[in-house]
């Protein structure tokens, strides 16, 4: 208690100093410091960090990443039954632990870059079709049906069977657009 007193430490201090000491009346060796030893992280092995990568791979797929993600796949029985075939008592990991691991895996937190989208329009095949299209079109609006302001049909112009004109938006959204910032890997 006083070596540690005099070197300013606390009780775990004295603690391990209780147990060097018994350890060298009993056994009579002193135990080995273990200062700049590390320990071999569980992402270091092949197989775990493989089948990490794939499943954020998946999950790429269908959105974003987080580390929340890393964390979950942990988890998953998949990974269990590998880290117990491996030794490794690794049941779960904390949120810091998966964005570190995020980081070894060469995947970086950043902003959403906006990239140039290319549409194709200017295509000679392209052109082709929507001059095509405009022709067609052109001899389906005369069979189209039309109503007045009430809901009431209006007699068709053409002989032939009237057609209904029925559209549709083919604008994609998806809950995630506004992300500004989100996990990508290094490679993408």
């Amino acid at each position: 208690m006083i070596v540690a007193k005099v070197q300013e430490h606390g009780l775990m201090c004295v603690c391990s100093i209780w147990t060097w000491i018994l350890n060298f009346v009993c056994k009579g060796t002193l135990s080995l410091h273990f200062y700049g030893y590390m320990r071999q992280m569980t992402l270091e092995d092949g197989e775990v960090l493989q089948a990490i990568q794939e499943e954020l791979s998946e999950k790429l797929k269908i959105g974003f990443i987080k580390a929340q993600d890393v964390c979950d796949i942990v988890a998953s029985e998949k990974l269990q039954v590998l880290f117990s075939w491996l030794g490794i008592p690794k049941p779960s990991i904390l949120q810091l632990t998966a964005q570190r691991w995020l980081a070894k895996m060469k995947w970086r937190y950043s902003k959403t870059k906006n990239g140039m989208y290319i549409g194709g329009h200017e295509r000679e095949d392209v052109m082709a079709y929507r001059h095509a299209f405009v022709h067609q079109w052109a001899d389906y609006e005369a069979r189209f049906q039309f109503w007045d302001d009430n809901g009431n049909c209006l007699p068709c112009s053409s002989p032939l069977c009237p057609l209904v004109l029925i559209t549709h938006d083919e604008s994609v959204f998806f809950q995630n657009d506004k992300r500004k910032t989100n996990w990508n890997h290094q490679d993408s």
